[in-house]
């Protein structure tokens, strides 16, 4: 289903600080593609219920202004490319044959070489005491686009998130890393775990990174701990580790 978006013209600024900064301004753009669904009755408890079981969608946008294609949220490929006026196509579909199962595919060609950009899939288990998810991604080299005939930049990665917890949650856990296919080594670990009682409550959480020797820190580790006291908040480390702990 084709839609339409136009952008207003973008206030100047010395300082570019996020994505919203890039936007061109006096632009318009408009997306088109298809969309299907399956649905299927599931019986939860003794509730019947409607669920969607297969999501497919099939994407492309045109911008009036061959800049906007570098800035548009919508893809996970046009950042560091050349402007354009087509973006790439996306593929993606989802798949949730049960509530706590699901997995998703996603995949964008460029639409001038036929080529692909990038792709990923990803799967997730939820239960009550219990949530894991892997992922992976894919960046792919295409010799005539700017961005992606660059091996140093192109990217194969690994992703792993596990979380653990009692039914009152009172004790949890929780274990995720990125293991680089290409450089054949884990970027990041974090393990963390929690108590949580009445009145307060205290939590963990261990880092390792191990990122290429050009980044600012290559190799790193770090150990962080988090107080609760119920009624006042929690006290944190200001880096942004624990984000994920139940307080």
């Amino acid at each position: 289903m084709p839609s339409a978006s136009s952008t207003p013209s973008s206030r100047s600024s010395a300082f570019k600080t996020d994505s919203t900064d890039w936007v061109v301004g006096n632009s318009t753009n408009y997306s088109y593609g298809l969309n299907n669904r399956v649905y299927a009755k599931r019986r939860v408890g003794t509730t019947t219920l409607t669920q969607e079981i297969l999501a497919v969608e099939l994407r492309q946008s045109y911008y009036t202004d061959a800049r906007s294609s570098t800035n548009d949220q919508q893809y996970n490929s046009t950042y560091n490319t050349a402007p354009t006026h087509f973006s790439p196509i996306a593929l993606s579909a989802r798949v949730t044959p049960s509530p706590t199962f699901d997995t998703t595919f996603r995949a964008e060609l460029d639409s001038q070489y036929r080529q692909f950009r990038t792709t990923s899939l990803s799967a997730g288990y939820r239960r009550p005491r219990f949530q894991g998810s892997v992922g992976w991604t894919r960046r792919y080299f295409i010799e005539q686009v700017p961005g992606y005939n660059i091996p140093e930049l192109l990217t194969h990665y690994l992703n792993l998130d596990t979380r653990l917890s009692t039914a009152d949650n009172r004790f949890g856990s929780s274990y995720s890393t990125n293991y680089d296919v290409v450089q054949s080594r884990f970027t990041q670990q974090r393990i963390n775990g929690y108590y949580n009682a009445q009145c307060c409550g205290i939590a963990f959480e261990y880092q390792r990174y191990n990122y290429p020797s050009a980044a600012f820190a290559p190799a790193d580790n770090r150990f962080f701990m988090s107080f609760t006291l119920a009624g006042l908040g929690n006290f944190s480390p200001f880096s942004g580790a624990l984000g994920n702990i139940p307080r």
